[in-house]
């Protein structure tokens, strides 16, 4: 957005909001009694049947300095980001969902270390909370140990420079889920210099009617999974411009796989489950057929990492050998709960 105020826009927050009325005065009031001032927000309202809009109207009208709505049809959660970005102009751009709250000093705290530490992005913990904002869990994301920093996959608890969305033509895959994946790899492969800060007050709502709560039911068909986005993000990593270290993609790639199949698979039909099983055994012979000899995929290798993170990847390489992924879906993975998280 055209930025009339004398002071710079530092952070452009985007909010994708659908449905959301319960949450969205709670969201957008965390956002507005943010210590870092110069901050704008683009709310994009993706064809809502609630009183979204109603109060998306009602905050724009009130804040017009602050906050700018857009409108559009039901395109999903991707589309609606991607619109925004489109029209951000801050320095850097965080994602807050329309369900979560950030604390006062999120934004301030992530754009000083980014600022100090010329990093180009800066990721934090996180708080999954309840519907009614009791904590449930606080989510470690800080692991780094032996040269290598083992991130996260979500987007929302970070802070990225908008200029590699721009330079590198990356933006959230629409139509599918789990679109935040791909897209993260690909800045991991892009971004210089980043950072982990411990506490960020990122409160993320255990909302059953949210996108990461659907998707293990039964209706998910394989179009909607992002197989396709991560042989391009595979792609991008290892092209000359932007080469990723490859023991680390190779790691990475099997961290997402173990997710994608335990966690986001897990309530799948077994037809799915099935066509899943052949994408993932047919990425990993293509672009990792020998992951299974990775040092970083060894159980015993990283000492900081929960224990559900050092087992997973191993037993995801042992049964890809063995073309036994389809008996590892048959098991009920609670352990792998939030994995990717």
């Amino acid at each position: 957005m055209e930025n009339e105020n004398k002071d710079p826009i530092r952070v452009s927050v985007i909010v994708p909001v659908y449905n959301a009325e319960s949450y969205l005065r709670i969201c957008l009031d965390s956002i507005l009694q943010q210590s870092l001032e110069e901050i704008e927000i683009l709310a994009v309202d993706d064809g809502s049947k609630d009183q979204s809009a109603k109060i998306l109207r009602e905050y724009e009208k009130k804040y017009p300095d602050k906050i700018h709505v857009i409108y559009q049809e039901n395109q999903g959660q991707s589309a609606a980001r991607n619109h925004a970005l489109a029209m951000a102009s801050g320095e850097f751009v965080a994602f807050v969902d329309s369900d979560d709250y950030i604390g006062k000093d999120f934004l301030k705290r992530m754009y000083n270390t980014a600022i100090e530490k010329k990093s180009d992005m800066v990721m934090c913990n996180y708080i999954k909370v309840t519907e009614r904002g009791e904590i449930i869990q606080k989510y470690e994301i800080n692991y780094q140990e032996k040269g290598i920093r083992i991130p996260s996959y979500l987007c929302c608890n970070r802070l990225v420079r908008r200029q590699l969305f721009d330079t590198w033509k990356i933006r959230f895959r629409e139509g599918v889920i789990c679109e935040d994946i791909p897209l993260i790899l690909k800045l991991e492969a892009v971004a210089a210099n980043i950072q982990t800060i411990e506490d960020g007050e990122y409160y993320y709502r255990a909302n059953p009617q949210s996108t990461t709560s659907t998707i293990k039911n039964r209706k998910l068909e394989m179009w909607q999974l992002p197989f396709g986005e991560l042989r391009d993000a595979i792609a991008f990593c290892t092209d000359k411009e932007h080469p990723m270290d490859p023991l680390k993609l190779e790691f990475f790639i099997s961290r997402i796989m173990t997710s994608l199949l335990f966690d986001t698979g897990r309530g799948c039909r077994k037809e799915v489950k099935d066509g899943m099983c052949r994408e993932v055994q047919e990425i990993m012979e293509t672009c990792f057929p020998r992951c299974y000899k990775n040092p970083y995929i060894k159980v015993g290798y990283f000492h900081q990492l929960p224990a559900v993170q050092k087992i997973g990847p191993w037993i995801f390489v042992c049964a890809l050998r063995v073309h036994g992924l389809k008996l590892l879906t048959k098991l009920d993975w609670h352990m792998m709960d939030g994995y990717r998280k």
